[in-house]
């Protein structure tokens, strides 16, 4: 069961909250600190600078307001050929709610602030005693963890030429009369907004979730229904399967996970050899199979992050339209497994060369020896040069990984 409750907080409670209060997200892997597309992060600083904001209240407050008044709304922009869709959304300055959410978003985990993307209904009209959602008030916005205190808080960067209900979050008005503060706040009680659990908060009750940032509970699929005493209930089993998209922006790695990574490939290179006893030969084709498992991990964690990727920003087009689906199949032994991952990535436009063609052979032989070749022991092991060196199979997992994250 779902209780949601109005958001008590006000702008200063937000802006008050300490730093380390914002860690939990990214400490607990829901969301990750990823280095975002240099595009956005310039902006990001930029706006951030201008507007002189040092907390996540006064940088969320800053993206809102350049997104709500310098940008136009938009359900048909589209961005032209060859060029980047991000670059092309912020330099056109058009685009859709989700491009708004995701690219707040984006920017604000640039600046290290944990922020999602959900996705759910405006509040839709009201009919005498009946409130009325269609799928005319579909909507996704971004939302700010401010601690266990205060949750995952609502941003609005979507312009109001939405019309499709879209309203400024109360805590995001300063200085405004009474009047103009209450009104915005019962439209902010009225926003329903769905939630992992079997129940829905009621159109009266709040949108802003207030749940923990770890867990599939904190996704959004879930269900949203009106009901009247005349007209019964009027959208009943209306469901809504929109995961709400945490902001894990699998476009790139995190940096922390960027470093583990090649600190375990300097680690491997800077390993000594077994002994004087074992001969030069058997010691450098046991590192060469440790590369080529280790870059073997590489590869599927580029596969992983690809998929993430495609989840949180496949709207950009960035890996083609639709995405290009990569995976390589358990199933088959090395070679065929990264023959039929090639032939995969050569459907889309940007090709594959013979360069990945012999790194893959190369990487492919090296796992196959650690899986199933015979250990190389003592004595003069190794007959001729074996294929790929361990400063070469690293080069192989560099220029197979970029095929895997750019291919589209």
């Amino acid at each position: 069961m779902v209780v949601a409750t109005a958001n008590p907080a006000t702008a200063g409670e937000l802006r008050a909250v300490e730093p380390e209060e914002l860690a939990e997200p990214l400490e607990a892997g829901y969301v990750e600190a990823e280095e975002v597309p240099a595009t956005a992060t310039e902006l990001a600083e930029l706006l951030a600078t201008e507007a002189g904001a040092t907390t996540a209240y006064d940088t969320a407050l800053s993206y809102q307001e350049y997104f709500r008044s310098e940008f136009a709304y938009s359900l048909t922009a589209t961005t032209p050929a060859g060029e980047d869709p991000l670059d092309s959304f912020l330099a056109e300055r058009v685009g859709y709610c989700e491009q708004f959410a995701a690219t707040f978003a984006l920017m604000m985990v640039s600046q290290g602030y944990p922020t999602r993307v959900a996705i759910g209904f405006t509040p839709g009209e009201t009919e005498g005693e009946d409130r009325v959602v269609t799928t005319d008030n579909v909507h996704a916005w971004p939302e700010v963890w401010f601690g266990p205190e205060h949750g995952w808080v609502r941003f609005e960067p979507t312009p109001a030429a939405a019309a499709n209900g879209v309203s400024t979050p109360a805590w995001t008005i300063e200085d405004e009369d009474e009047d103009e503060d209450e009104e915005t706040e019962a439209a902010e009680e009225e926003t329903s907004e769905v939630t992992t659990e079997e129940e829905t908060p009621s159109a009266e009750e709040e949108s802003t979730t207030t749940s923990s940032p770890t867990g599939t509970e904190d996704e959004v699929v879930g269900s949203a229904s009106t009901s009247g005493a005349r007209r019964g209930i009027l959208l009943a089993g209306l469901t809504v399967l929109l995961v709400a998209a945490v902001a894990a922006l699998g476009v790139f790695r995190s940096r922390a996970r960027e470093a583990a990574r090649l600190a375990r490939w300097d680690a491997l290179e800077a390993e000594p050899a077994d002994g004087a006893r074992e001969p030069t030969s058997a010691a450098t084709e046991r590192r060469r199979r440790a590369a080529g498992e280790l870059a073997w991990e590489d590869l599927d964690g580029a596969l992983r992050r690809r998929s993430r990727a495609e989840t949180w920003l496949g709207w950009t087009g960035r890996w083609g339209r639709p995405p290009l689906d990569l995976h390589r199949d358990p199933a088959l032994p090395p070679r065929a497994a990264l023959d039929a991952l090639l032939d995969q990535s050569a459907t889309g436009r940007t090709g594959v060369t013979a360069e990945h063609r012999a790194a893959a052979a190369r990487l492919a032989s090296a796992v196959a020896d650690a899986r199933y070749a015979a250990p190389p022991d003592g004595g003069d092991w190794a007959t001729g040069a074996p294929d790929g060196t361990f400063a070469g199979l690293r080069a192989d997992s560099e220029t197979l990984r970029r095929l895997v994250l750019t291919v589209r």
